[in-house]
């Protein structure tokens, strides 16, 4: 049986490294260092899910949830934020432009594991 393969986007080695460990061995995670680097991978890989930090060179997370959802071939893909922001218009925005989740930073293994979890369960019952 394979494994649901989760995109996680983050300009930190370090965070990559720590979503990868978090979510092994339930789920396959590919990673892409930048919003651009995500733009190009999501289309091939087709993931159940992507973890999206907002602040990164480039292409911001907002700017990259705001292409995704306006794309046909990406916008059911679920979005869950995850940043160090606790900021309330940030937290707005990612709701705003389709997000189901928002996680802070820094990650607690467990936790993010949990909430992963359950927002792949709840979005799968509403498809």
């Amino acid at each position: 049986m394979t494994k649901p393969l989760i995109l996680a986007v983050d300009d930190e080695e370090l965070n990559l490294r720590l979503i990868q460990a978090a979510l092994d061995p339930a789920y396959e995670v590919m990673t892409a260092s930048s919003g651009e680097e995500c733009l190009k991978l999501v289309k091939d890989i087709k993931p159940v899910l992507i973890l999206l930090d907002i602040t990164m060179d480039g292409v911001s997370g907002h700017e990259v949830c705001e292409k995704l959802q306006a794309d046909e071939a990406t916008e059911s893909i679920p979005i869950v934020f995850i940043t160090g922001s606790e900021e309330t218009p940030n937290r707005i925005k990612a709701y705003a432009n389709g997000a189901i989740g928002y996680i802070l930073k820094p990650i607690d293994p467990k936790k993010l594991q949990g909430k992963i979890d359950k927002l792949l369960k709840e979005a799968s019952q509403t498809l």
